[in-house]
């Protein structure tokens, strides 16, 4: 690694640095500390109760440009007001504050943070600073990006930029000045105050909050535990100096069970040390570890792309490697995963109820590359603690990309499906026969499955029996490129009426290896190039998990109507006509059932070709996968317990195994 990047004084461009810490910083000279043009103060835009005059300040403020100029302009005509606003606030207590801003505060879903960053201001610490932008600036909406102070605070990259640039790990806690964040207090204040005076503040909605929920995968960080991380975080000469102590304060706050705010300092840290990883593993010019104002950051959508954006190839796979790379996609990039950082930047997460385990996962992350760097990593890598640690990083297999996510759902239908062979039958001399489901009912033989049928072991089961037709017609389809018929596992037992097939869905899901990593990335800087049959496999799997959706709450709901009409006719509480209703969702119950099995076959067979269909086979499945999608919704809305259309749902079922008899034609 190149020393310059282990010493490196500072992240920010010579440009950030002049408008943040120095412009911004403090006066060009002392009589800008009062007075402005024709000898009124700016100073005085604050009022006596602390609340900034929008008005007045609007008059000291030139026509808007987008233009590094112009904000170099206004963040220099108002860094005296920073800093009376900083003397202002220092001179009020947390009581003080409390009791006369908290009304001020009703229009910010979590107005206990500000109070909190306040009273994190008052003890002033070198990280306070930044501790309090990273906290505010997540609670701000976007759309208050119109008020011009707040633009030129946290507005583009040639504003002052604050909150991308304490986001994205740049600045140390030395370059981040306290003016600053009392301002964004005054600001978010003065806010409150407009909205009072002008009677708004009831038409303030608050975004969706989201809850993060992750399975354990590493040890509990017990204090000793503790002890290791925070010894490699002192060590590891990936982290630069300058910003250790907020990876020290990191493991502080989660000391002090304050889980949030942990994880809300720690993952700036995280991407600034994954940047610094990318550079390494790519030679790219230093240029991308600082923060410039006029091009984009390096951030953990570039680190985490496949690409380079001269589209040659990210060596960050090799350099980490494949488990560690997808523990980073799962936690934060894929859509069925936590998506920590996103969340949590944009204040969607409540910071007071941020999980002990979701911190926990962030340091181990932390721990695992830092630990890479420090001196004497190769006698560490052989310490019990560290190869326990290893082992479990090299078995991970990703739990949210959207492959991983279809066969949950595979495995969870099959339990479900498994579990109808307890829903309470009526006796055959209490049914009546239906016409509407009669007709299929003659011609299906009740046919006892061999645990050792194959495809092609009996050609008269297949030819008498409508759904295994029906799968076998499917296989052909799929091996129909000359594919070996091994290609498939032998799983004709999930057809079987009411068996429990989930071990054997289980099992076949667990012999099933799948690469995720970049699996249907495109080259996001040329997209002339984008490979069809990755498209096509994308679209293919979001239709997929569609289905399984819908029939998991269709199969979920059957099996509830099922019990409750039971109860209902044991106990006498049906009406005629429910009555007739019960008995024909039981004349028809085996036949959705058929059909539900079908598609769970379907499913795990497409699964096990899916590296080897082409864009032709592939645009055949997509139609095809769509009529199953309509029928999957369709089946929701008919078994619906305030619907009973239990008859439209068995011939669909019926026209779902025909149609996929008929898959080969379309072909």
């Amino acid at each position: 690694m190149d020393e310059h990047l282990y010493d490196a004084d500072t992240c920010l461009s010579q440009n950030v640095y002049e408008i943040v810490c120095q412009i911004g910083a403090c006066p060009a000279n002392k009589d800008q500390l009062s007075v402005e043009s024709s000898g009124r103060k700016i100073t005085n835009c604050l009022r006596i109760n602390g609340i900034i005059d929008w008005d007045q300040l609007a008059t000291f403020l030139p026509d808007y440009e987008d233009s590094a100029e112009y904000y170099k302009q206004c963040t220099r005509i108002l860094s005296p007001l920073f800093l009376h606003i900083q003397f202002y606030y220092n001179h009020l207590t947390y009581r003080d504050f409390e009791s006369t801003y908290h009304v001020h505060l009703s229009w910010i879903s979590q107005k206990l943070v500000v109070l909190k960053c306040f009273e994190l201001l008052e003890g002033q610490s070198e990280t306070a600073a930044s501790h309090t932008l990273l906290l505010l600036t997540a609670l701000i909406e976007r759309g208050l990006g119109d008020i011009q102070l707040l633009k030129i605070l946290i507005g583009p990259p040639i504003s002052l930029n604050l909150r991308n640039l304490v986001w994205h790990g740049f600045p140390s806690p030395s370059e981040i000045g306290l003016q600053f964040a009392y301002s964004m207090i005054c600001v978010l204040v003065s806010i409150g105050n407009h909205l009072i005076e002008n009677e708004l503040m009831a038409t303030i909605s608050f975004r969706q909050q989201f809850s993060v929920s992750l399975p354990q995968i590493f040890p509990d960080l017990s204090p000793s535990r503790l002890g290791f991380v925070r010894q490699v975080f002192h060590d590891s000469r990936l982290i630069l100096s300058s910003l250790r102590p907020l990876w020290m304060l990191s493991l502080e706050l989660f000391e002090k069970n304050r889980y949030g705010e942990c994880v809300v300092i720690l993952m700036p840290q995280f991407e600034h040390a994954m940047r610094r990883v990318y550079i390494i593993a790519n030679n790219c010019p230093q240029r991308l570890m600082t923060a410039e104002n006029t091009a984009l950051f390096t951030t953990f959508d570039e680190i985490l792309n496949k690409y380079l954006n001269n589209s040659t190839e990210n060596q960050l796979r090799n350099f980490v490697g494949d488990s560690y790379l997808i523990l980073l996609l799962d936690f934060l990039v894929y859509p069925a995963g936590p998506r920590v950082r996103d969340h949590v930047s944009h204040g969607e997460l409540i910071i007071s109820e941020v999980p002990q385990i979701t911190a926990a996962h962030l340091i181990w992350l932390c721990y695992i590359i830092a630990i890479r760097f420090v001196p004497n990593y190769p006698a560490c890598a052989q310490n019990e603690f560290n190869k326990n640690i290893e082992k479990i990083v090299n078995e991970y297999t990703s739990l949210f990309h959207p492959l991983s996510v279809i066969k949950n759902k595979i495995f969870d239908l099959a339990q479900i499906l498994s579990h109808w062979s307890s829903i309470p039958r009526l006796d055959a001399s209490d049914l009546k026969a239906d016409a509407s489901v009669s007709s299929y009912k003659s011609h299906l033989t009740n046919t006892s499955f061999n645990q050792q049928s194959h495809r092609n072991s009996d050609i008269m089961l297949i030819h008498e029996n409508p759904v295994m037709k029906a799968a076998s017609v499917f296989e052909r389809f799929l091996l129909s490129d000359g594919s070996s018929d091994e290609a498939l596992p032998n799983l004709h037992r999930i057809l079987e009426p009411f068996s429990d097939c989930s071990m054997l869905v289980k099992k076949r899901l667990d012999e099933l290896r799948l690469n995720t990593i970049y699996r249907h990335q495109r080259t996001s800087f040329n997209r002339l190039f984008e490979d069809k049959c990755s498209s096509d496999e994308e679209e293919l799997l979001g239709i997929v998990s569609k289905i399984l959706s819908a029939l998991l709450s269709s199969s979920e709901q059957i099996c509830n109507v099922l019990n409750i009409r039971f109860s209902q006719w044991k106990n006498r509480e049906l009406r005629s006509r429910q009555r007739n209703t019960y008995m024909r969702m039981q004349n028809g119950f085996e036949e959705i059932s058929n059909a539900l099995r079908l598609i769970l076959y379907i499913m795990l067979c497409l699964l096990f070709q899916l590296d080897d269909l082409n864009h032709e086979k592939s645009l055949t499945l997509i139609k095809f996968m769509k009529k199953i999608q309509k029928y999957s919704e369709n089946l929701k809305t008919q078994t619906n317990i305030n619907c009973n259309k239990w008859d439209k749902a068995v011939t669909q079922s019926v026209h779902l195994i025909e149609i996929t008899t008929a898959i080969n034609v379309e072909h």
